[in-house]
């Protein structure tokens, strides 16, 4: 069994479990898998998320499956792409909340749904494991969502009127994190915004204590504090004369939000 594959996704450091030749193939076997005829992805800000990330491309198109490159982008831009313009299964390249030397995928179902175990992640590693790629010549575009998507936030959010601390740990929300929540009618102020794929401030995980201390500490009067992951599918929060607010406290304040 390939160690790399995971229920949900793949994983593994870079290039040690998952080379830019182990990334190819991944790519075959995922171009294989679609029913598709044209794919969205998108990648994190690894610093080996660019290799990797063209490795993975040219096993796709080598089975004759059409790329919408995104290029770095958040995975919630990412799957809000697919739904939003009708693409049949989306990737994105990332590794979320795992240290820099990490790499990995993700995968969509054609509803958006990421792909479980069941729904695909089998299917995709035994065309990994048995080399049984189709073959064909396809083509990759570039793409650009993130106009769309502020726009359909701020919509659907309204106005917040919120004081926000930010921090997008050197992740890829450091591409979008402060446009949004200022669209949001926010005041914001954002920690270690520029990306920067080794991590330097903190691991990208908002479970991370450092992090966590971080924004708690930098707490200057703000209604709220945020931490993202490195590719922005998780976030942790951080209220005034509290700390920071654990995943069953979040769960609490939904429940009990009118």
């Amino acid at each position: 069994m390939t160690s790399f594959f995971h229920s949900y996704d793949l994983r593994g450091i870079y290039p040690d479990e998952i080379g830019l030749d182990e990334a190819e193939k991944v790519g075959k076997a995922y171009g294989t898998h679609t029913e598709a005829e044209e794919v969205l992805i998108g990648r994190d800000g690894r610093t080996n998320g660019s290799e990797v990330a063209e490795a993975f491309m040219d096993g796709v198109c080598s089975t004759g499956t059409d790329v919408a490159y995104m290029g770095m982008a958040p995975t919630p831009l990412i799957y809000f792409g697919q739904v939003r313009n009708g693409f049949g299964s989306a990737a994105v390249v990332t590794a979320s909340h795992n240290p820099s030397e990490y790499t990995g995928f993700k995968f969509n179902r054609p509803e958006g749904v990421a792909m479980s175990r069941q729904g695909g992640m089998r299917d995709i590693q035994d065309i990994y494991e048995s080399r049984d790629f189709e073959a064909g010549s396809g083509s990759v575009r570039e793409i650009e969502v993130l106009d769309d998507y502020v726009r359909e936030v701020s919509e659907l959010v309204g106005n917040l009127d919120l004081d926000v601390l930010i921090d997008c740990g050197n992740g890829v929300t450091g591409l979008m994190a402060r446009r949004l929540f200022e669209e949001l009618g926010c005041n914001v102020r954002i920690l270690n915004e520029e990306i920067d794929g080794s991590f330097p401030s903190h691991l990208p995980d908002p479970t991370d204590e450092k992090a966590q201390r971080t924004v708690e500490k930098a707490m200057d009067g703000e209604d709220l504090g945020i931490i993202f992951d490195g590719d922005g599918d998780r976030a942790g929060f951080v209220l005034p004369e509290h700390g920071y607010v654990q995943e069953d406290e979040v769960i609490t304040l939904y429940q009990n939000k009118p």
